[in-house]
C-alpha cells in the first residue's frame, strides 16, 4: 500500500487528524497489524486502546520489529513515523479494506444480527443459495466455510484484519454471496465498519453480553449499527416487527425495508402446524400464499425458515416461491441447534445452543407443543459473561421444564459454584431442579432419569466441543456423551443413587454455605450407619437409645470423598455439615430427592395389617409396571428415607408403609413422601403408651388424609371416619362401603373372596387377610386395572417374615407371627389357628403384647377370656404381662422357656401357634419345633 492511499482512505471517512515522520510516496509492503508480537519488517502497526492492554505503549516495541508506520490515536513518542486518527478501530478496518481491495465490494454481502437465531438463519440462507446453484461463503459462530468447504474460526465475527483475509479468499474462490453473523460486539468494536453490507437481517433482541454493553438500550444501539452501514451502502434490510426493538428499527430505517411478523407484515407467517417430525405453516407477500414445510421444530424456527426464506426471494426474486417451498422441506439446522441424538430408548434428546433466557424459553416451549410425558432440561451458564441473566435462566428453566439439572457450562475463569448460586438465587429449594456440576455425570444422570415419552433437553453448549475451565479448553461434547450413554448396557443397582447427590445441593436444601465445593465431587450412596459405608458417601449422624452417629463421624471422614450431616460439628471437618437436627435433615433431602421421579406413590398406616396391605398391593401394582415398596420396618423417620433413596427412574409406583409410635410422625412422613393415595387399614389398641387410646391413635392416623390426595381409601365401618363418607373410598363389611367384602371361604392354601360381586382368591390359607386383599383391590380398581391383572397379582405368594407364616416341620404345622402383637392381630391369629385342622392336638406359645399404655392388663386379660371361653389343649406364655393369659406354663423370658425343656414334650403333630410382640423373641424358638 501507498502511505499516500493511505491518507486518502483516512480522509474520504474523516479520520485524519495528521501525520510526522513518513513519505507520502513510500510504499509499505506488509500486513496491517493490530498486534506488536505479529509485526514484521515494513508491517503497519495500528494501536488498539484495548480492555486488557492499550496499543499505544507498544509503538516503539513495534517499529523496532520492523514497522514502518504506526496508525494512533493517542499521542506517541515523537521520532516514530507515524498517522493520527480519530479512531483506531475504524482506521484498521479501513486499511484492511485497503489492503485486501475492498472484496466485500466483490460479490453480495448479506449480514445477519439479533441475539437468538443468527447461526440457523445464515445456514438456511447459504443452503437456499446454494441450491440455486450459487457460489456461497458462510461466516458465524461454526467457523466459516468457502463452498461448501469448512474451516475453524474463534470468533462469531473474526477480527476484522482475519474476516478481510477470508473475504479475500472467497472472492479468490469465485463466491457470489456471501451470509454473515454479525455479532454486537462486532459492531461495538467496529469490525465490521467499511464493509458494504448489500442485506441485512434483524431477528430479534434480548437479554444477553451485558457485561459488555452495561444495558439494553446499549446493546440495542449497538445492533443498529449494522443497518446504519446498510442504509450507507444503498442496501436493502428485513425485520423482525414482533419484536419491540426490531419494530422501532423498522420505523426508524423507513425507506429499503421490508418487515416481517406474525401478526402483520410485508411478509407474514400464518397457519401454523407442527409435530414432532415437521412444522408447516403459510408465508403471505404482496397477496401470494406459499405453504412451507420445514425438519426445523418450533415456532421460533419457522421465524428462521421464513426469514431465510423472504432473503433469498429478495436476493433473487427470479427464483419462484414453488421452488423456494420445495428447498425448504430438504433445509437442515445447524449443527447444536436442536439438534436430536438419535436413539432407541423411546426418549426426545436434543442438544441446543440456548444460553440466553429468551433462547431457552423459545426451545422449551417448543418442546413443549410437542407434548411429551416429561420435559427435562439441563442447563449451565458460561462464565466472565453477563451476570444478570443467570438467575433469569434458572426461572426460565424451572418455569417451563418438569425437571432442570443446574451444571457446568463454560466456566472460564470463574468460580463453577458461584455460577450455579447465581442460577438458582431466586428459586425455592424445593422448585423441581437438582445440581450436579460435573457437566458429564449431569447428563448421565438426566438420561438415566427420562424415561420413555420424555424429552432431554441438553441446552448451552450445542455446537461446542470443548470446555473451558481455568483458561484451559478441554475436548467436550455434548452429542458424544448422551450418545455414549444412550448406546451403553446399564446394570442397575438401587444401592446406589439413582441421581447422585452434588454437595452444593445440600447448600440449598438445607440453606447452610458447605465447604470444599470447588472440588466437584458427587455422592452416590446414604448411609446411617458407619459400618457399611463405602466411598462417595452422605453420611447421617443420628443419635439412637443405643448409639451416637456423632460419635463416628470422624472416622467417616477420614474418606475424603464423604460428607457427614451432624448436628454437632466434629472439629470445625470441612466435610461436616452442620444442621439442627440430622433426623429432620435426613427427611427433607428424601422429600427434595423423591420429587424428581415420576412415580404414583401410596401411602398406607393402620394398627394392624400395614405390611400385609402393603405386600397385596405390591403384587398387584407390580403387575403393570415397576414398584418400589418399604422393606422390613422401614416405616419410621429413618426407614422411609431408606426406601426412597432406592428408587430408580423406572419405577412407576411406590407403596410406602407408614409407621408411628409418637404424636406426629404420622404427619412427618407424608410431609416426607408426599402421597397421591393415602390408605387407613383400621384403629385400634396400638401404641397406646403414647396415644392414651383409640382416639388417639385415629387422631395421628388421620393426618394422613390432611392433605391434598388424589384419593384416600379408610374402614367405612369405624364410625370415627363418618365425616369421610363420600370423600373418598371405603372397604369393610357392611354394603354401604364403596367395596364391601361378602363371602370368605378357604381352599386348601388359597382363600376365596367375594368382593362386591367380583370373586378373588389370594395365595394364602390365613383368612383374615381377606380385608387387606379388599384394600389392594381397591387401589387396583382406583387405578383402572382389570379384574384379571387384580387376580393375577393376587396369585403370587406374600413373604410377611415372621407375620402368619404357616410352615410345615415334620408332623407339625408351626403359625409363626412373631413380628408384632396388639388386642387386634392377637385375637385374629387365634380365630385362625383354632379353625386349623381343628381335630389335632392345638398348642399356642403367647407372649405380651407390648406398647399398650394404660391399658395393657385389660387387653392382656381380653385375651385370656378368649381362650378361656375356646377350652385349648396347651397355653404356654411367656413375658411380663403374659401371665395374664392364664396359660398352662408361664416363663419370665423365651430362654428360660427353651432351658425348661418343655419344647421337647410338645405332641410332634400339633398345630403350634407362636405369637407376641417382637421384644419378646419367640422366633428364637422356631428351629426348636
Amino acid at each position: 500500500m501507498k502511505i499516500q492511499d493511505i491518507l486518502d482512505a483516512l480522509t474520504a471517512e474523516s479520520l485524519l487528524v495528521g501525520y510526522v515522520n513518513i513519505d507520502t510516496n513510500q510504499v509499505i509492503s506488509g500486513l496491517p497489524r493490530t498486534s506488536s508480537s505479529l509485526v514484521q519488517q515494513d508491517d503497519i502497526f495500528i494501536c488498539i486502546s484495548g480492555f486488557q492492554a492499550d496499543g499505544h505503549q507498544f509503538a516503539a516495541k513495534a517499529v523496532m520489529h520492523g514497522a514502518s508506520l504506526v496508525i494512533h490515536e493517542k499521542s506517541i513518542e515523537a521520532n516514530l513515523p507515524g498517522i493520527g486518527v480519530k479512531n483506531s478501530r475504524k482506521a484498521a478496518a479501513i486499511l484492511a479494506k485497503l489492503y485486501y481491495h475492498n472484496p466485500s465490494s466483490k460479490f453480495k454481502l448479506i449480514g445477519v444480527t439479533g441475539t437468538n437465531g443468527k447461526t440457523t438463519i445464515t445456514t438456511l440462507i447459504s443452503q437456499l443459495l446454494t441450491a440455486q446453484e450459487k457460489k456461497v461463503g458462510l461466516i458465524g459462530t461454526l467457523g466459516y466455510s468457502i463452498l461448501g468447504v469448512h474451516y475453524p474460526s474463534n470468533r462469531t465475527t473474526p477480527d476484522i484484519m482475519d474476516l478481510n483475509r477470508i473475504f479475500s479468499d472467497m472472492v479468490s474462490a469465485g463466491c457470489e454471496y456471501v451470509v454473515m453473523e454479525v455479532s454486537s460486539h462486532a459492531l461495538a468494536l467496529e469490525r465490521v465498519y467499511g464493509l458494504e453490507f448489500d442485506f441485512s437481517i434483524f431477528t430479534n433482541l434480548s437479554r444477553d453480553h451485558l457485561d459488555f454493553h452495561q444495558d439494553m438500550e446499549s446493546y440495542a444501539q449497538a445492533k443498529f449499527l449494522l443497518f446504519e452501514y446498510l442504509l450507507k451502502n444503498n442496501g436493502h434490510a428485513l425485520i423482525n416487527i414482533d419484536d419491540s426493538y426490531g419494530l422501532t428499527f423498522y420505523k426508524k430505517i423507513h425507506t429499503n425495508c421490508s418487515s416481517i411478523s406474525f401478526v402483520e407484515g410485508d411478509f407474514k407467517i400464518s397457519n401454523i402446524h407442527q409435530n414432532l417430525d415437521i412444522s408447516e405453516f403459510t408465508l403471505i407477500h404482496e397477496n401470494q400464499n406459499t405453504t412451507i414445510k420445514s425438519t426445523l421444530l418450533g415456532k421460533f424456527n419457522i421465524m428462521n425458515v421464513a426469514m431465510a426464506i423472504a432473503t433469498t426471494h429478495m436476493i433473487l426474486p427470479q427464483t419462484s416461491w414453488e421452488e423456494l417451498s420445495a428447498i425448504a422441506e430438504v433445509l437442515k439446522p445447524p449443527v447444536g441447534r436442536l439438534e436430536a441424538v438419535i436413539n432407541h430408548q423411546h426418549v426426545g434428546v436434543f442438544v441446543d445452543y440456548a444460553h440466553t433466557p429468551d433462547a431457552l424459553e423459545n426451545v422449551l416451549n417448543t418442546l413443549q407443543e410437542l407434548k411429551p410425558h416429561r420435559l427435562l432440561c439441563l442447563i449451565g451458564s458460561g462464565g466472565d459473561r453477563d451476570k444478570g441473566k443467570r438467575p433469569e435462566m434458572g426461572k426460565v428453566a424451572v418455569s417451563h421444564a418438569d425437571i432442570t439439572i443446574f451444571t457446568d457450562d463454560n466456566p472460564r475463569s470463574e468460580s463453577p459454584v458461584q455460577i450455579i448460586r447465581d442460577m438458582v438465587a431466586d428459586l425455592d429449594p424445593f422448585d423441581s431442579f437438582w445440581i450436579i456440576r460435573n457437566r458429564k455425570i449431569a447428563i448421565e444422570s438426566i438420561l438415566h432419569l427420562a424415561q420413555p415419552g420424555d424429552i432431554v433437553l441438553l441446552a448451552g453448549k450445542g455446537h461446542e466441543t470443548y470446555q473451558e475451565i481455568n483458561g484451559e479448553k478441554q475436548h467436550f461434547d455434548d452429542r458424544e456423551i448422551a450418545d455414549a450413554y444412550l448406546k451403553a448396557e446399564l446394570i442397575s443397582d438401587d444401592s446406589i443413587l439413582a441421581l447422585p447427590i452434588d454437595p452444593l445441593m445440600l447448600e440449598f436444601v438445607y440453606g447452610t454455605k458447605i465447604n470444599l465445593l470447588e472440588k466437584d465431587t458427587v455422592l452416590t450412596s446414604i448411609s446411617t450407619d458407619s459400618r457399611k459405608i463405602g466411598n462417595n458417601a452422605l453420611f447421617f449422624a443420628i443419635k439412637g437409645d443405643n448409639f451416637d452417629g456423632h460419635t463416628y463421624v470422624e472416622d467417616v471422614l477420614r474418606d475424603t470423598s464423604c460428607y457427614a450431616v451432624v448436628s454437632t460439628h466434629p472439629a470445625k471437618h470441612e466435610q461436616a455439615i452442620l444442621v439442627e437436627d440430622t433426623v429432620k435433615a435426613l427427611g427433607l433431602l428424601a422429600e427434595k430427592y423423591l420429587s424428581l421421579f415420576r412415580v404414583k406413590k401410596i401411602a398406607l398406616t393402620g394398627s394392624v395389617g400395614k405390611t400385609t396391605t402393603k405386600e397385596f398391593i405390591f403384587n398387584i401394582m407390580n403387575i403393570h409396571g415397576s414398584t418400589l415398596k418399604t422393606l422390613a420396618n422401614e416405616n419410621n423417620y429413618i426407614g422411609l428415607p431408606k426406601t426412597i433413596f432406592r428408587v430408580q427412574p423406572n419405577h412407576k409406583f411406590a407403596v410406602l408403609e407408614l409407621g408411628t409410635n409418637h404424636s406426629g410422625e404420622i404427619q412427618m412422613l407424608a410431609d416426607i413422601c408426599h402421597p397421591d393415595i393415602g390408605i387407613i387399614t383400621n384403629i385400634g389398641p396400638s401404641h397406646l403408651e403414647f396415644f392414651d387410646n383409640e382416639d388417639g391413635v385415629f387422631q395421628e392416623k388421620i393426618f394422613l388424609f390432611k392433605r391434598h390426595l388424589e384419593a384416600l381409601i379408610y374402614p367405612g365401618d369405624d364410625v370415627r371416619f363418618a365425616s369421610y363418607m363420600g370423600k373418598g373410598i371405603s372397604f369393610g363389611l357392611e354394603p354401604h362401603n364403596t367395596y364391601h367384602l361378602k363371602e370368605v371361604s378357604g381352599m386348601g392354601n388359597e382363600t376365596h373372596i367375594k368382593i362386591n360381586n367380583e370373586s378373588y382368591q389370594y395365595a394364602s390359607p390365613v383368612p383374615f387377610y381377606a380385608m387387606n386383599v379388599l384394600i389392594a383391590v381397591a387401589v387396583g380398581k382406583l387405578l383402572g386395572f382389570s379384574e384379571t391383572s387384580i387376580q393375577k397379582g393376587l396369585n403370587n405368594n406374600i413373604d410377611l417374615g415372621w407375620r402368619m407364616k404357616v410352615q410345615e416341620s415334620g408332623k407339625r404345622k408351626l403359625i409363626l407371627d412373631c413380628y408384632n402383637a396388639n388386642p387386634m392381630s392377637m385375637l385374629a391369629a387365634l380365630e385362625y389357628w383354632v379353625l386349623v385342622e381343628p381335630k389335632r392336638p392345638h398348642i399356642a406359645i403367647l407372649g405380651d403384647m407390648l406398647e399398650l399404655g394404660d391399658r395393657t392388663d385389660s387387653y392382656h386379660q381380653q385375651v385370656s377370656n378368649y381362650l378361656k371361653m375356646k377350652h385349648l389343649d396347651v397355653i404356654i406364655t411367656v413375658g411380663e404381662k403374659a401371665k395374664l393369659y392364664g396359660g398352662d406354663s408361664h416363663f419370665q423370658n423365651v430362654d428360660l422357656l427353651i432351658e425348661s425343656g418343655i419344647l421337647q414334650s410338645l405332641d410332634p403333630e400339633a398345630i403350634i401357634l407362636l405369637k407376641a410382640s417382637h421384644g419378646i423373641h419367640l422366633e428364637k424358638l422356631i428351629g426348636r419345633l
